[in-house]
């Protein structure tokens, strides 16, 4: 695509969360895990709908989707490991070396959610926001451009609940509803009104009522808890989905619906669900990654397909991935490095599914790989392994999934939309 911004290639200074799943009938009492649990319960957006405020969402997922035994009824988390490149100490080891195998960051195990890329954010199961890595434009929120080796801690509050990093910006919510932002703001992507940098979390508006938010790029996403999505920052590509290619300094309402459920943003393109599980994408789109069976660039939200069975989405730098509620994965749009995972390098214009198999639960888009987890804990990738960002022992990209290690246990995973490493939790 031409006229686009410097990336990490460049050495720039620089979780749709889950929605609504089905699980199958049984005569017995089905035995379930935590991940099962992950892959089949609503988010908090959409609990959010149903009980009428955040806090209660939010008081849903934590019996859900924590560990009994902490303080709060919750669990106490699990340990963060990291691969890939490590410019600027993105993985967070102490050290600069990239790593083609997992390696885990440090000795604490009580994260619960991760962003990834050139900087890291990371919440632990007490409510604290962390952060490593790249912070030449303040991305971490330490009121300083100094970079970290290691995960430190962002302020002193514990109220902290999702986090989201784009290229050099981060948002993140708070178990009130407020949404917070930090880091690079040339494009407005902070929503502060002006395009000055900032270091620090300062708020977004003054509303109480944030319940799913989303970095792409150089663009955010906020969605609310009556269902109406909202956007600001850059719309190079029409990737915001407001009619415009206009950036926004402050957060401007996409069309007028009140339905929307969970948003993926990639580099220049975002992808969106509905709460009756159709799929929505909007922006760059040259290598078929809106999944519209063209490569028309869109700027207002258009309908992939005429499914209602998608509830989870994925975007990176110009591809796709999508889950749908019976477990199937698929993909689209560029594949120079068979980041699609359909054992081929072909761009596809329309989603395509990736093997056979139909117990694939979360999912996470990088640059140009993917990495998804399956409901029986393991963890698969494919695609660019330039760094080693697919995590198999080698920088040899794959086509289609290859397992990670021989490990079973693992409960989360982060990418990032415009940089080369992966994340996981367990």
């Amino acid at each position: 695509m031409a006229d686009k911004p410097l990336t990490a290639d460049d050495k720039l200074p620089n979780d749709a969360s889950n929605t609504e799943g089905t699980t199958s009938e049984s005569p017995q009492a089905p035995t379930l895990n935590r991940r099962d649990l992950v892959a089949a319960l609503p988010t908090a957006a959409a609990v959010a709908a149903v009980l009428g405020a955040e806090s209660k969402a939010q008081a849903y997922y934590n019996m859900f989707f924590k560990k009994p035994g902490s303080a709060g009824g919750g669990w106490t988390g699990n340990s963060m490991w990291t691969f890939g490149r490590n410019y600027h100490w993105a993985l967070g080891l102490g050290d600069t070396n990239s790593r083609s195998s997992p390696v885990q960051v440090g000795n604490v195990s009580a994260w619960v959610s991760v962003c990834g890329g050139p900087h890291q954010l990371m919440r632990r199961s007490d409510g604290t926001l962390w952060g490593f890595g790249e912070n030449q434009s303040g991305e971490l929120g330490l009121g300083d451009a100094v970079r970290r080796s290691s995960p430190t801690q962002i302020g002193s509050l514990s109220s902290w609940t999702q986090v989201s990093c784009g290229n050099s910006h981060s948002l993140a919510l708070r178990s009130d509803g407020t949404l917070w932002s930090f880091g690079f703001n040339t494009n407005g992507q902070l929503g502060s009104g002006t395009t000055a940098h900032r270091s620090s979390p300062i708020q977004v508006g003054t509303l109480s009522t944030w319940s799913v938010t989303t970095a792409g790029l150089n663009n955010s996403f906020g969605i609310r808890t009556d269902g109406t999505l909202w956007a600001f920052g850059a719309c190079n590509f029409g990737e915001n989905g407001v009619s415009s290619l206009q950036d926004r300094s402050i957060v401007i309402q996409v069309g007028t619906l009140s339905t929307w459920s969970a948003i993926g943003a990639g580099s220049y393109h975002s992808l969106a669900l509905r709460t009756d599980s159709t799929l929505w994408a909007m922006g760059a789109n040259d290598y078929g990654q809106l999944g519209i069976g063209n490569t028309s660039n869109r700027s207002s939200p258009v309908q992939v397909g005429n499914l209602s069975t998608w509830v989870k989405v994925a975007a990176g730098r110009y591809h796709s991935l999508a889950r749908r509620s019976d477990g199937t994965l698929w993909s689209f749009g560029g594949n120079a490095d068979g980041e699609l995972g359909i054992g081929n390098t072909l761009n596809r214009s329309s989603p395509v599914q990736i093997g056979s198999l139909s117990t694939w639960s979360n999912i996470a888009a990088g640059q140009a790989h993917c990495v998804a987890l399956c409901t029986d804990g393991t963890a698969w990738s494919f695609g660019r392994n330039t760094d080693g960002q697919l995590g198999d022992g080698t920088t040899t990209p794959q086509s289609s999934p290859s397992q990670i290690g021989s490990l079973s246990n693992w409960v989360n995973v982060a990418g990032a939309q415009n940089f080369y490493n992966t994340t996981l939790i367990k």
